[in-house]
């Protein structure tokens, strides 16, 4: 079912023809405007009948501001535990790296699974399939500064990345 663009004037006023309660009508544009409709919409269904199957009505007394508070919250908390994991993961990424060339090659052996042990299941895929398919996407820009041109269809091939130290 395609679905009409709204301006935030609009977007508020559909949430109040679905039972929404909202105090500042001109505050809620606002923070649609900043926020993204759609991206604020997947904190609705808690608060209405049953959205699965197209009933979008909000139950009586939901308010727009409880459902910002809430979005608010989890917001900061995500910023917290970024800022409390991102260290972490440098670390890690660090210390697995740092291991992983003493104990088995410095440049290019990631990409091609040496040192790890493949899955028994005869259905796994092999740990090089399942590294070049982590390396391929990245846009981290080390990846990048490794990788050379040398692919096998829309993939890189293991050679590729020979000169990434790992």
């Amino acid at each position: 079912m395609p679905i009409d663009w709204l301006s935030y004037d609009q977007q508020v006023e559909l949430l109040r023809q679905r039972s929404m309660h909202i105090d500042d009508t001109a505050a809620a544009a606002e923070y649609l405007a900043k926020v993204n409709y759609y991206r604020f919409s997947g904190y609705f269904r808690y608060w209405q009948h049953d959205p699965a199957r197209g009933d979008n009505q909000f139950f009586e007394g939901t308010s727009f501001e409880t459902i910002r508070a809430l979005y608010d919250d989890e917001q900061e908390l995500v910023s917290v535990y970024n800022e409390l994991l991102h260290p972490l993961e440098l670390l890690l990424r660090t210390r697995f790296a740092y291991s992983f060339g003493r104990l088995v090659g410095v440049t290019g052996m990631f990409a091609r699974g040496v040192g790890f042990t493949q899955s028994p299941h005869l259905d796994a895929e092999s740990f090089e399939e399942h590294a070049l398919s982590n390396l391929d996407p990245s846009k981290e820009p080390f990846v990048a500064h490794y990788c050379d041109d040398i692919k096998q269809g829309r993939s890189y091939k293991p050679k590729a990345y020979d000169r990434m130290p790992i």
